[in-house]
């Protein structure tokens, strides 16, 4: 009997060691790209798909590539609100982006869902340097 409160103390000290490491991990760790935003003054830019009409280029193979020049802002994370979209409509997209301090950045390809809050933030680091 003392053997086996012996062995669930040690399977129950395991168990607790294991969430606290793992809620560590997360806290830390598994989220460091959101300590970049928490801190600073950021301020939020809306375009609408009115505004980005005049730099959205459209090549043959029916792909869309959007410009955004002279920001004046830092920039770290991307939010993407796409319109018109079907019912649980996957759309596919890559976003690349550069300035003075990241030239040629390429983020991999995502996919949009429009149910799923987090395919529509992309993390980045752009500087206001133009």
């Amino acid at each position: 009997m003392n053997m086996l409160k012996n062995k669930l103390s040690k399977h129950g000290l395991f168990i607790v060691k294991t969430i606290i490491i793992v809620v560590l991990l997360e806290i830390t760790i598994f989220n460091v790209n959101t300590y970049r935003t928490i801190f600073g003054n950021w301020k939020y830019i809306k375009f609408s798909g009115n505004e980005l009409e005049e730099v959205t280029e459209k090549t043959l193979d029916n792909k869309q590539y959007i410009s955004i020049n002279n920001l004046d802002v830092g920039v770290k994370s991307i939010y993407l609100k796409l319109d018109g979209l079907e019912e649980n409509q996957v759309v596919d997209y890559d976003i690349y982006y550069s300035d003075q301090s990241t030239s040629n950045r390429y983020l991999a390809s995502k996919s949009y869902f429009e149910e799923v809050e987090k395919t529509k933030y992309s993390v980045v680091s752009l500087s206001r340097k133009l």
